[in-house]
């Protein structure tokens, strides 16, 4: 597939698709009337921060505008809490997944390997003191409360 195609459908997906069929079961919605529904708090999360890391509700809320909401600032603060955290993790972790897929591809340099060739990650990433208790750290002899780690082993061959 076209990497531009597959681009547009991933984005169809995770910011569409999931965030419907999740609206629901992660409490986000509890009526079909809401206005700030799934896709549309995590369109205007995504643009909203793409556009400034930093903004504000009525940032936010330009963000939602050009989705065709209107809302108060106060509306989408009140959106903010355990049911949207629950949402965007859902998200976040099906997202991870599909960056870690990839077609395969011959190279025949790693095949003078016999053991394998591996790329190792241990990435440690900061996150803020809210968030310590959903995602734990990654232990060790030092207080790494506040951090999440991933560790991803591939063969490359």
């Amino acid at each position: 597939m076209d990497s531009l195609a597959r681009l547009c459908e991933l984005l169809q997906q995770f910011l569409v698709q999931r965030p419907k069929a999740l609206e629901r079961s992660t409490g986000f919605v509890r009526r079909s009337t809401a206005q700030l529904d799934g896709p549309r708090f995590v369109q205007m999360c995504v643009l909203g921060w793409m556009e400034n890391a930093n903004a504000s509700y009525s940032q936010l809320n330009h963000a939602v505008a050009a989705l065709g909401i209107h809302v108060r600032n106060q509306a989408i603060e009140e959106r903010f809490g355990e049911a949207s955290a629950a949402l965007m993790r859902q998200l976040l972790e099906e997202a991870a997944g599909h960056l870690l897929e990839g077609q395969a591809v011959q190279t025949p340099l790693l095949q003078h390997f016999s053991g394998g060739v591996f790329l190792q990650d241990g990435s440690v990433i900061s996150l803020p003191d809210e968030l310590k208790t959903s995602w734990q750290g990654c232990g060790g002899g030092c207080d790494l409360s506040h951090f999440s780690s991933s560790s991803l082993t591939h063969n490359l061959s």
